[in-house]
């Protein structure tokens, strides 16, 4: 008679090596900081007040760049792309050299944490844009009406 088959055992976690921690870091890092959250890769290094700081700062300069291309009608965006590109990177280089140096190898869940309220506050200043695009809008046609 045959016996019925027995899943395989699964072991314990395997742990992530240091170097593949560290690009994994830089890689959450970049990714994330091309959608206006930064801050990722260093929370899964380790860093939560280094990433919330990140975080906010990059959300205030995203905010600040927005405003200076739409007061310069487009012609700031010439700054504002380079700087959009390189910052999310050399973060996540920072972020490596973070994981690195200290030898930790990373954080779910201070991963899925920070992203979570991130996107939270991607979305909160979307909104509030939209908003605040609706009003001014309004406004000039009551003016002009």
């Amino acid at each position: 008679m045959d016996e019925p088959m027995q899943p395989p055992a699964i072991g314990p976690a395997r742990q992530v090596d240091i170097e593949t921690a560290g690009w994994i870091a830089l890689a959450l890092e970049a990714i994330f900081g091309y959608f206006g959250i930064l801050g990722v890769g260093h929370a899964y290094a380790g860093r939560l007040g280094r990433a919330i700081g990140l975080l906010v700062g990059w959300l205030v300069v995203l905010v600040l760049l927005g405003a200076l291309t739409g007061l310069t009608f487009g012609v700031a965006a010439c700054l504002v792309l380079p700087i959009w590109v390189a910052v999310p990177v050399i973060s996540g280089l920072l972020a490596r050299r973070t994981v690195l140096a200290e030898g930790r190898t990373g954080s779910w869940t201070a991963v899925f944490g920070l992203a979570g309220v991130g996107c939270l506050g991607v979305l909160t200043l979307i909104c509030l844009g939209l908003v605040l695009l609706g009003g001014l809008g309004a406004l000039s046609s009551a003016v002009s009406g």
